[in-house]
């Protein structure tokens, strides 16, 4: 599944080092921003079709395919917490 994508001495979902950036101030609210996972998938050597694959993994989703790069967010869902939607965020704050 995940092997596909990246070397097998790598474990990102283990990776204390992933964690470590994906808790950082730029994970608020569920999102990271776009370019910032693209210099992830760049500090891991990752093709752009792992990004499905590994939100899928994480139980993450892209709120809009069409919002990918204009938006440039990437939510995080989880069953026991409901994230605030991305969209309505930016709205209330006019903050991106």
């Amino acid at each position: 599944m995940l092997d596909d994508y990246y070397d097998d001495s790598i474990d990102l979902v283990e990776s204390e080092e992933l964690n470590e950036i994906l808790d950082k101030e730029d994970m608020v609210y569920g999102y990271i921003t776009w370019e910032r996972w693209q210099n992830i998938l760049e500090y891991y050597e990752l093709s752009d079709d792992f990004i499905d694959e590994y939100c899928e993994e994480l139980d993450w989703e892209i709120v809009s395919r069409s919002q990918k790069l204009t938006e440039g967010m990437i939510t995080k869902y989880s069953s026991d917490v409901n994230w605030i939607n991305i969209c309505q965020y930016q709205k209330l704050t006019n903050s991106f």
